[in-house]
């Protein structure tokens, strides 16, 4: 399962933007705060930094309206999914 793409599409609900586009917003994030590092070794602390920073980052680039609603909805999803990140690995 491809972590990016599946928190894309919680966020492209939130920004009324296709998945693929959002999930690649939540890359840019991480390459942004991780550069260098292996996507593939991704962990739920590494993705809660990236919703609080790079992707909040990006979403202010966009002029998006209530981010920080969208970054605490990607949280609290995050937070439900944490077993996401243990299985796909």
């Amino acid at each position: 399962m491809d972590i990016f793409r599946f928190f894309g599409e919680i966020l492209s609900e939130q920004i009324n933007k296709p998945p693929t586009p959002s999930a690649g917003l939540i890359r840019l994030g991480f390459k942004a705060d991780f550069p260098g590092k292996d996507p593939q070794t991704i962990t739920y602390d590494d993705l809660l930094f990236v919703f609080k920073n790079g992707l909040k980052k990006k979403l202010e680039f966009l002029n998006m309206e209530n981010i920080n609603g969208i970054v605490n909805h990607m949280i609290k999803h995050l937070n439900l999914n944490q077993s996401l990140l243990t299985i796909s690995k």
